[in-house]
């Protein structure tokens, strides 16, 4: 499985992908990393993970209302079933960005409880 480099909020991750996936998934990491560094300068000093919790939120309320408004088929049309969609894309990043706030959260949270 090949691993792909992708930078958000100023740090490199390693992430594992789909054979060509590479691309597409550079591309998704550079969109959050955009709405994350609008987001700092609106949320001035505060904490990473808020930063990073904020724009989590704020891709999956438009997710939710893309469904909503008809823009996403939940389930994709027979003849495309098996090509990946956006919205698999999307889940998938979102499974991805969901481990990486998990893991920072109980990085931080074994930082406190050992101070």
């Amino acid at each position: 499985m090949p691993l792909v480099s992708i930078r958000i909020n100023n740090r490199v991750y390693e992430m594992a992908c789909g054979e060509g996936e590479e691309p597409h998934i550079q591309s998704l990491a550079a969109d959050i990393e955009n709405r994350v560094a609008a987001l700092r300068l609106t949320m001035n000093g505060a904490a990473e993970i808020k930063v990073l919790v904020a724009a989590a939120l704020m891709l999956a309320d438009e997710v939710r209302e893309l469904r909503r408004s008809g823009g996403v088929a939940v389930v994709p049309p027979a003849a495309t079933r098996d090509q990946p969609t956006a919205v698999d894309s999307a889940d998938k990043l979102a499974g991805l960005f969901e481990d990486l706030v998990t893991a920072r959260v109980d990085t931080i949270a074994a930082k406190l409880t050992a101070a």
